[in-house]
């Protein structure tokens, strides 16, 4: 997906607050998982987790099982020391268009990891995720939609409708539900986003 190096840099010199993906709380995401998975119960693996504060509510749901994926180790460096010593937690640094998970998770999600990727990175992307979510398990994937921005922490991104979301995993993965969401950043300004989440086929 990229070189760590840049986003340690980014977590190391900018404030968490003035991220402009900072959250106070981690929404739709939590909505979505609970909507298809009793958190207390599940597996979960949060793709690019950076500093969010999903891992947090989700230890807080009673997840037995999280797994954080993140290229920057200062970025979950930090996660780790706010949520304290939590055997439950799990944190892997890597990218995810390299990374070759050896075990399955019941759910995956990502927030905006999906639209830096272009070409070959997209596969690797695709290929990872049928790899790491088990038969019946779920997907739940944030991109920028098609009104949203166009560059993101300098980087170009790629806008997704949820048909072409929906179509991008087709091979693996049946459609679920679909929603959209502004995202207002800590200058307050509206980021479009587009949710889509998705049942891992059987076969």
């Amino acid at each position: 997906m990229s070189d760590p190096v840049p986003w340690d840099a980014v977590y190391r010199t900018r404030e968490e607050t003035a991220l402009s993906w900072f959250q106070t709380s981690p929404e739709p995401s939590i909505g979505l998982i609970v909507d298809v998975i009793d958190p207390s119960t599940a597996s979960v693996v949060d793709i690019g987790a950076g500093m969010s504060r999903l891992a947090d509510t989700l230890l807080d749901h009673g997840c037995p099982d999280l797994t954080v994926v993140d290229v920057s180790a200062t970025a979950l460096r930090v996660v780790e020391r706010r949520v304290g010593a939590d055997d439950r937690l799990t944190s892997i640094v890597a990218d995810v268009t390299e990374w070759r998970p050896t075990r399955t998770f019941d759910l995956w999600h990502d927030r905006a990891v999906l639209h830096f990727l272009n070409g070959v990175a997209i596969d690797a992307y695709r290929e990872c995720a049928a790899r790491a979510v088990h038969p019946g398990g779920h997907l739940i994937v944030g991109t920028f939609s098609p009104d949203g921005p166009e560059v993101c922490s300098g980087r170009s991104v790629t806008r997704y409708a949820d048909t072409e979301l929906f179509e991008l995993f087709a091979d693996r993965f049946i459609p679920i539900s679909s929603s959209g969401q502004v995202h207002r950043t800590p200058s307050g300004t509206g980021q479009s986003f587009t949710w889509v989440t998705l049942r891992r086929r059987a076969t």
